[in-house]
């Protein structure tokens, strides 16, 4: 279990339960986060926010500098 299957659904539920919070408070909500996440890849500040995955193997796929079948993405993002 892991990839993008299971990591797009976790995200999806973690941002409605942020967007119902904050509706709830009476704040504006993140919304579609996709252009922010996008704007840090390309900012200078990539390296140190974002980690991409250059070795290992699924048994079928290697993984490679960008992107990669494995991880599903050209990178993936630290762990806070």
């Amino acid at each position: 279990m892991g990839g993008t299957s299971f990591a797009a659904p976790r995200w999806a539920g973690y941002l409605a339960l942020v967007n119902q919070q904050s509706s709830g408070k009476g704040h504006g909500t993140p919304g579609f986060i996709n252009p922010a996440i996008y704007g840090i890849g390309l900012s200078s500040s990539y390296a140190a926010d974002f980690h991409d995955i250059t070795s290992g193997s699924n048994g079928t796929y290697s993984t490679e500098k960008g992107y990669d079948l494995v991880t599903g993405g050209a990178v993936r993002m630290e762990s806070p």
